[in-house]
Parts: structure tokens; sequence; C-alpha cells
């Protein structure tokens, strides 16, 4: 992964979204280290956000859809969405 980066200068997340590294060809050890360890990180990191944003807009449109009034808390660092509904009489099953 590091090497492919050295070459292309980038990494990819799993839906083709980029991250460049340009310390990947720096002189100095330290930023080369650096950006070593970011770029074999960023298709991870990149891939889960990526993922999340794509879990927020499905939930977003199913509640909608539902008819139901909500807003999105917050999304933890541990990747959970806390929703705000106002009380429905219904229940509703989301699916994404």
């Amino acid at each position: 992964l590091v090497s492919s980066a050295r070459e292309k200068g980038y990494t990819e997340t799993i839906y083709g979204r980029r991250r460049y590294f340009p310390g990947l060809k720096s002189p100095n050890r330290a930023v080369r280290d650096a950006a070593e360890r970011a770029a074999l990180n960023a298709p991870i990191q990149g891939s889960a956000a990526d993922i999340m944003k794509i879990a927020m807009i499905r939930a977003d449109d199913a509640l909608r859809e539902a008819g139901l009034a909500s807003r999105i808390i917050f999304a933890d660092f541990m990747m959970n969405l806390w929703w705000r509904l106002r009380r429905a009489r219904r229940s509703v099953s989301l699916r994404w």
C-alpha cells in the first residue's frame, strides 16, 4: 500500500476518494515516516468515513420517507449515529 502510494503520490478509499501525500518523497526522514504512516491509515479511515456518510444520507432519506421529523445529534468516534426523533405513533425500520 505504501509503495503504491509512493509511485502514485496518493491513496484511495474503497469509493475512490483520493488523499495525496507529497511527504512520501521528502528527503527529511521524519516527514517521510509520518507520510508513510498516514498513507497506510488513510484508506482505512477514509473508507470508514465514506461508509458513515452514505449511512447518514440513507438513514435521513428513510426517516423523511417515513414522514418522521428527525435531526442527527452527533456521530461519535465509534461510528455510532445518534438521532433525535419527534414522538411517532408508529414504528419505523431503517434498512440500508
